[in-house]
């Protein structure tokens, strides 16, 4: 049974869009060739794959984890593990991880995908070292090559991260020069995806959008729709926004919502509500910035949720909400430092000292400041006209430029406004 969710009022449902369908690598994996299986692990990942069913998904992991068959065999492990990192499982498929990894049998492929796993699970968590220590093991040149190309793209987005946009930009290139990213079209898409993510921290928008959507195709070539395994389509929604394709952001971003919805986990679910909030919120976008963020604290992960709270507090900055701003803001600066986004925290603290600065533009005359420090006391027009010896218009004309060159819209506003 899929566990679904209501879709965020005003945004409508849409026509599936996903790309074109490609000639894909004949050993990409498809959903279809499990059904012909007992394997659970097969039918966990099936699921995982189509986005549906992600309560049953877990349960044919677990018991699959807990068959000696499969627990014994590579490639099972890697599918049952697989399906319970993307269904937000983390310390169920690391109690499953170390369980495999302790095996006699467990040397080899089997050991390196295990660490993958156990790398990708700390990532999810924010632990960025850990998930760094983890990877190393397997980035090495005596690992499988499949596998390290795995490895070497968790490691490229822990860097990206961390704002490493140099370190991530070397591996890229050593990595490039390997056979494997060019011929295993298994992992392919993961590589577009992590090249795609480069070029976005580097300001290249276009190039990020082409990289996604050519993950995109490989994906759904394959038969594979749930962003849960790779959410090209918010990440295609952010470059097409400022790659100034506006119209194509908001279809990729609700497409996202839809998808990650359908599968119900979460961290998923509360990634797409961001892309959504900052692509097609309009005048909602704080709101559904607040649920994307209790979702992500649900699933612990860390490292987008300190990237929503930062987004959270710059709009309530700019709504003139300041003790709202500032406490997102200082929940995003200790979780940036405690994750290791240095960059994200030099962010944030930026935010929170904007604060406490007086507002910008055109000084307000005396006469300006005058009428708006009476407004701000609770009297009337009618009342400061009197005590200045006014014009009512001209107290609302002052009143008028008083509230443009602060930034507000009305009197409310001027209860937090800096008049001099």
């Amino acid at each position: 049974m899929a566990v679904t969710a209501m879709a965020p009022v005003g945004v409508p449902a849409i026509p599936a869009h996903d790309p074109p369908a490609a000639t894909v690598h004949r050993d990409f994996p498809r959903p279809e060739w499990t059904v012909a299986v007992a394997c659970p692990a097969a039918l966990a990942m099936s699921s995982f794959y189509a986005g549906e069913g992600w309560v049953d998904a877990v349960g044919l992991a677990e018991r699959a984890l807990e068959r000696g068959c499969c627990a014994e065999s590579s490639a099972c492990a890697w599918r049952a593990l697989t399906t319970l990192v993307g269904a937000g499982e983390l310390a169920v498929a690391e109690t499953h991880a170390l369980r495999v990894a302790g095996k006699p049998s467990a040397r080899g492929r089997i050991a390196d995908e295990v660490a993958v796993v156990r790398g990708r699970i700390a990532r999810h968590r924010g632990d960025f070292d850990a998930a760094l220590d983890l990877l190393a093991t397997v980035t090495g040149a005596g690992a499988d090559r499949a596998v390290r190309m795995l490895a070497v793209t968790e490691v490229v987005g822990v860097l990206l991260a961390r704002g490493e946009v140099r370190t991530a930009a070397d591996l890229v290139t050593a990595q490039e020069l390997d056979p494997v990213t060019r011929d295993d079209g298994v992992r392919l898409p993961a590589w577009r995806v992590a090249r795609g993510a480069l070029s976005y921290a580097r300001g290249d928008f276009p190039a990020a959008l082409a990289e996604f959507t050519a993950s995109g195709r490989l994906l759904a070539a394959g038969g594979v729709r749930n962003p849960a395994v790779l959410s090209w389509r918010g990440l295609a929604a952010l470059s097409a926004l400022r790659a100034d394709r506006a119209e194509l952001a908001i279809r990729l971003a609700r497409e996202e919502y839809r998808a990650a919805a359908g599968w119900g986990e979460p961290r998923t679910m509360g990634c797409a509500l961001s892309v959504l909030a900052v692509v097609d919120g309009r005048d909602r976008d704080v709101e559904l910035l607040r649920e994307a963020a209790q979702l992500l604290e649900v699933a612990q992960a860390k490292a987008e949720h300190v990237k929503v709270l930062c987004a959270l507090g710059t709009r309530l900055r700019g709504r003139n909400e300041p003790v709202t701003a500032a406490r997102f803001l200082r929940q995003a600066t200790s979780l940036a430092e405690e994750v290791g986004d240095r960059s994200l925290a030099r962010r944030a603290r930026a935010e929170c000292r904007k604060l406490a600065e007086p507002p910008r533009g055109p000084a307000l005359t005396d006469r300006e400041a005058a009428v708006a420090k009476l407004a701000r006391a609770g009297y009337s027009n009618k009342e400061i006209a009197g005590k200045l010896f006014l014009a009512l218009r001209t107290v609302e004309l002052h009143l008028s430029r008083a509230y443009r060159k602060l930034g507000i819209r009305g009197r409310a506003g001027l209860r937090t406004a800096v008049l001099g």
